[in-house]
This record gives structure tokens, sequence and C-alpha cells, in this order.
């Protein structure tokens, strides 16, 4: 992945447990990181899979799905109403894959991987019998790399409930942070940075600065008030997305790492900057350096100098990323008084 081979490395999730469980039992129907078929009006039963902010990436796909298929797809629950105004011809199904970060064990007796039984709990059953072919989620990107499925890089897909829309800004630009996940253990703390972290770009002239940190802590949420950054008071940044994807849709622009809030960000189409300070930010998702377009999420560019070196320290990487974003939010800020 990191050398942008993403074909390659997509493919080799047909091996994972819960797949080849799927390739077993339904045989050919299933497609584990394969091409999806040239069969028009057929039904397509799709599984989501991994974690929320990967399930609204992979939404990118869904209109064109719908266009060669009768789709049903299991999603989050609270993302439910969101995808059913955007894909008004897909019927959505509930399953509560994860609660709060946490996987939800579902262990009804018919599948021995837990990942499977949490991602295709029984009330799914009807669907998949019912279903010509069934696939998951991150098929839908490997069928993008493939060729398969059209690539755009900007564009908005998922869209907001108008009676929830949020004022923007006047005379400024308005600028959500997020600086880290719900899950932030083990290496996965290397791909976040701390609230400190954003000071170079907090004096920048002509910026309103919003939060849009879920699972935030006291003390950041003094820091937030001592610089003056302004913190959403009426949505539960966890469990309403509906009200986040208002908040972010009324955005500008929003800086930070690769999680739920920056996703549903860059899927209301709003520019997103994620900062490329580790290789799992930047060479991950620029084809290995090659490109500064975010090559999984639209509406998405990887802030980055091109000769940033991993050798050096994280802290190192997050400076030298950190300047160069005060860089072009200055030029930003200059360009939008001008237009």
């Amino acid at each position: 992945m990191l050398t942008g081979q993403y074909l390659k490395a997509w493919s080799v999730r047909r091996t994972a447990p819960p797949w080849r469980i799927l390739e077993r039992d339904l045989g050919e129907k299933f497609l584990s990181a394969a091409p999806l078929p040239e069969d028009p009006g057929s039904s397509l039963f799709l599984i989501t899979d991994d974690g929320v902010g990967d399930e609204i990436r992979g939404a990118q796909h869904l209109g064109e799905l719908a266009a060669r298929y009768r789709v049903t797809a299991t999603c989050d629950p609270r993302l439910r109403t969101l995808l059913e105004r955007s894909f008004p011809t897909i019927e959505f199904v509930d399953v509560a894959r994860r609660i709060r970060g946490v996987l939800n064990p579902v262990y009804d007796g018919r599948y021995s991987d837990f990942i499977l039984a949490s991602h295709l709990p029984a009330h799914c059953d009807p669907y998949v019998e019912a279903a010509d072919h069934v696939t998951y989620g991150q098929n839908l990107t490997f069928n993008r790399f493939a060729g398969v499925l059209p690539r755009q890089d900007t564009g908005a897909y998922l869209v907001p409930d108008p009676a929830r829309a949020v004022p923007r800004a006047e005379g400024r630009l308005k600028v959500g942070l997020v600086w880290k996940s719900h899950l932030s253990g083990g290496t996965r703390r290397m791909m976040y940075i701390g609230l400190e972290q954003l000071a170079p770009l907090l004096d920048v002239d002509g910026v309103e600065f919003w939060s849009i940190q879920h699972a935030t802590d006291d003390g950041e949420r003094a820091s937030l008030e001592e610089h003056g950054i302004r913190q959403i008071q009426d949505v539960d940044l966890f469990d309403d997305l509906e009200g986040l994807a208002a908040h972010v849709a009324s955005m500008d622009l929003v800086i930070g790492i690769s999680t739920v809030p920056m996703e549903l960000a860059a899927a209301v189409g709003t520019p997103t900057w994620l900062l490329g300070f580790s290789p799992e930010n930047y060479l991950y998702r620029t084809a290995g350096g090659r490109t500064s377009v975010d090559q999984l999420s639209r509406n998405s560019t990887i802030i980055a100098p091109p000769w940033i070196d991993f050798t050096a320290s994280y802290e190192e990487c997050v400076d030298l990323v950190m300047a160069d974003c005060r860089t072009r939010l200055e030029r930003l800020v200059r360009t939008s008084r001008r237009s």
C-alpha cells in the first residue's frame, strides 16, 4: 500500500477469514476481491465492512453501483438516513458493527469468525439468499483500482439534511479541525497529532476555526476555548452524524487526519487537507508519493512538502507538515479575499 500498489494490496483481502467462509458457503455468487459482473438489473447485496470512516469513503461508489444493479446494503445505523437521502433507490439495512469504536460481538452460532458474525447478523440472511451477487465494501475499492468502477477526484456524494443547514462564516474562511481518532492505541498513535501541534495554524488572519473533533477531553476543551477555536454545541459528534454532516458542509475547508469527521466532510463536498506527517498518512494516500491528490477519498489533498523524509523523527515530520500547511492556508486566505 505504501508503494502505491493498490490493486495488489486490496487483492489479498480475499484471504481474510470472513470472506473465505462466505466464499465456501455462497460459491460463485460471492465476489471477493473480484471484478463486479456485467449483469445489468441483477440484485446485489453489499456487506459494509471495516470502520464507519471506511463506509463513508466507500459510499462514493454507491451511485455507480445503483445504476448497474438492484442494490441492498448494510450500513451503520447512524448513517442510514443520510445514505437513504443520497441514494434513494438503494435499500439500507441497519447493522451496528461497532459501538463507539468497539466491535459489536454478535454470536448466533452460524459463524465461528466473530468479525463475520458482527458484519452479517441473522436479520441479513433473507437479503443474502435473495441476491444474485454478494460482495463487501472493500471490494468496491478493489474494483475502482481495477478500472471496473470509475474514479472521481471531486464532487459531493452524500446529501446533508437541508432542514439542519448551518450558516457559513461571513468575511472569513470557516475551517474545521480534527486531530485524532476515537481509536488511537498502539501504532495508530503515529497517524494522529495532539491539539497543541495545530498551534502554528491558529493565528492565521482571516480564519474562523471550528473543532469537529469527537471524544475531546477536559484539557482539550479548555485549550479550544483558550485559542478561540469554536466548538459545536448542539450535536453529539459521535452519534449524530446527520448533525455533523450539516456542520462540515458549511465549512470552506477541513484540516486534519483521516477519521469519521474528515471523511464525512469530504463526502459532502467540502475540501479537506489530510496532514501527511507519517508514511501511512502520506505514502498510503499518494500512490507512494507520486501525487498530492488523495487516491482514496474525494475532495482531499495530502499536505506535506515533497521532500519530507520519514527517517526523521515524528516531531520533525509534524513540524515540517504544519509549516507547509500554514503557508498554504495563508495563500488560500489571500485568494479568497481577491475572489
